[in-house]
């Protein structure tokens, strides 16, 4: 679990914001989305035992920062721009935000995560901070974790850690790690790994299943793992067992009467527009249709 897995603000003549933060966290893993008022005035400090990045959507009347080895640093349109803090660098400064919505999205991980997920590659031994920086891909990845920090149902632990992961390997790369480029092929997984996966998948549809629960009985890494599954299925774990969990709820919705209420419990998922969403999203139809029409 990682540690002092947030940053410390504090807000000029008032208290930070009700439910200003979201978090949710794995092993090696802690991710929070937080709201920023607008036109509020606060300062902020991050040194901790974790590496610190963080995706902005702020816009600054003013401010400044201050990071190790790169000094202090002024810049006021932050929409976009990107934060990365290495474990026991400090960063601090403080920030007028303008009157509009603001918010950031920051994941916390264990430097030990990359060389465990890499098994018998090394990864690099230091780590510069990047300050304001931008990468499509990397932002990409943050956003869809922000995405699911945001939404009202609770988030698909699978996902959410898939991305966490993904995440910090691109920082990696854009790091410079040589180890990316001796990364092997995946391999897929063994007939006994898929057979016992698949068993333990269809026993535990109702319920979240993590990344890290996966890879663990198939004694492989997160990353590999995840890799291998992709080879094996076709799919990456997350869209395999929602993929199951839907032809699972097409049964249930012909050879019974239960309510959709139910039979989005009994799954796993948050509620009735939860399943109802993914199940359009991947048939075309509302599990009503679908009942009706025998589709």
């Amino acid at each position: 679990m990682v540690s002092r897995n947030q940053v410390s603000l504090t807000f000029k003549d008032q208290a930070a914001p009700r439910d200003g933060r979201r978090k949710l966290s794995w092993r090696g893993f802690a991710t929070e989305h937080v709201m920023v008022p607008g036109g509020s005035e606060l300062s902020y400090r991050w040194v901790g035992p974790t590496h610190y990045l963080a995706v902005h959507d702020l816009k600054l009347a003013d401010g400044e920062i201050s990071l190790d080895d790169v000094g202090n640093f002024r810049m006021l349109d932050l929409r976009n721009r990107m934060t990365f803090v290495p474990m026991g660098c400090t960063v601090s400064g403080w920030s007028r935000v303008s009157n509009r919505q603001n918010a950031f999205t920051a994941l916390y991980y264990d430097p030990a995560v990359i060389p465990e997920e890499l098994e018998s590659l090394r990864a690099a031994e230091g780590r510069r901070p990047m300050l304001y920086f931008d990468d499509g891909g990397l932002r990409s990845t943050l956003g869809k974790i922000e995405t699911l920090l945001k939404a009202e149902q609770p988030a698909n632990s699978l996902y959410a850690e898939t991305l966490a992961l993904l995440a910090a390997l691109e920082v990696e790369r854009l790091q410079g790690n040589a180890a990316f480029g001796k990364i092997p092929a995946s391999g897929g997984l063994s007939l006994a790994q898929e057979r016992l996966l698949r068993g333990y998948i269809s026993e535990n549809l109702c319920r979240d299943i993590s990344l890290g629960e996966l890879a663990a009985l198939a004694k492989l890494s997160r990353f590999h793992f995840a890799r291998a599954f992709r080879k094996t299925f076709g799919l990456p774990p997350h869209q395999f067992i929602l993929r199951a969990r839907i032809e699972l709820a097409k049964t249930m919705l012909l050879r019974s009467s239960l309510p959709v209420q139910q039979i989005a419990e009994e799954l796993g998922f948050a509620n009735q527009g939860h399943l109802s969403a993914a199940f359009r999203r991947l048939t075309g139809h509302t599990p009503g249709q679908f009942r009706r029409g025998n589709l």
